[in-house]
């Protein structure tokens, strides 16, 4: 008869270290019994399981779900510092992303001038190749230029060399639309989806970018959506910064994430975007909000502060 081993009783609630193994003893009902065999086994009071995987296995969901929040979450820190908000309460940056859009990115340019409300459009490579004139209109009128890569690719799971191209080929498609020399070209990047890896950062220094760019409120209204609908969704912003004023956010002020194009294709109608704006652009400037470019969000910020 095999004799039971003796155990060491751990200091937490129903565990015993035997044989160096941490185990879950399971009470039994009924009094010992010798079952026989070949060997015989004694089963005494308590039967046992190895504990670890309940142990592990909690521990690796978490895990898996910290990382899957860091990568899609426009705030997370997780992979690397981003700019999700700016440096005060009462500063907005509009941020425009999928252009330029032939159809209607020059009317966005004329309702942000009207309003002398400085935006920043995040241009997808191929598309800024095939509009170098709506590239250099953006910077002619004072917005800022970002990267959005050169084909809209889902960088989470590119390698840190496939995403230095994506990068690298956006930034040669703006630079060629530019004069030579232009200031205007772009020091940071947006990530597709926003969803990003910690591959990414590498590949941003490498490729000679300052930084990444996310948001603190999207819209999502790249799906079909009224202006109404859209202009509910805006309301947010002034919300905030009512309670920011109140309570001293120290999270500062909007990145918003709108769209004047579509990285499927060129053409596409935002003209529910426009109506929202030609509604928020005065109030918000009534309101005494500033707005202010990515560029200058990340001027406002030391690297370490973001």
């Amino acid at each position: 008869m095999i004799e039971p081993h003796h155990a060491q009783i751990h200091p937490w609630p129903y565990f015993r270290v035997v044989g160096g193994l941490w185990q879950l003893p399971f009470r039994r009902d009924f009094p010992a019994k010798r079952y026989p065999g070949p060997v015989g086994i004694h089963v005494g009071e308590c039967g046992q399981m190895n504990a670890w995987p309940l142990l592990v296995l909690p521990t690796l969901g978490a895990c898996a779900g910290v990382a899957a929040w860091g990568a899609v979450s426009s705030t997370s820190q997780l992979f690397g510092p981003t700019l999700s908000h700016t440096a005060k309460p009462s500063q907005i940056a509009l941020t425009f992303d999928d252009g330029p859009n032939p159809a209607q990115t020059a009317q966005f340019l004329r309702i942000l001038d009207r309003y002398h409300a400085p935006a920043t459009f995040f241009l997808i490579g191929r598309f800024a190749r095939t509009c170098p004139e709506l590239v250099r209109e953006i910077a002619s009128r004072g917005h800022g230029i970002g990267n959005h890569t050169e084909t809209h690719a889902n960088l989470a799971w590119l390698p840190a060399r496939q995403i230095a191209d994506e990068l690298r080929g956006c930034q040669e498609s703006i630079a060629s639309a530019l004069s030579a020399g232009s200031q205007a070209a772009p020091i940071l990047m947006r990530p597709p989806f926003g969803y990003r890896g910690p591959q990414l950062f590498s590949a941003v220094h490498d490729v000679g970018l300052r930084g990444v760019a996310m948001w603190s409120l999207k819209c999502y209204e790249w799906r079909a959506q009224s202006a109404e609908r859209l202009i509910e969704r805006l309301r947010p912003v002034t919300e905030r910064v009512r309670g920011a004023s109140v309570h001293q956010d120290r999270h500062g002020g909007e990145v918003i994430l709108l769209h004047d194009g579509d990285a499927r294709k060129q053409g596409s109608d935002r003209r529910h975007v426009l109506v929202a704006l030609e509604y928020w652009l005065p109030r918000w400037r009534d309101a005494g909000f500033e707005f202010v470019t990515m560029n200058e969000v990340a001027a406002g910020f030391t690297t370490g502060g973001w």
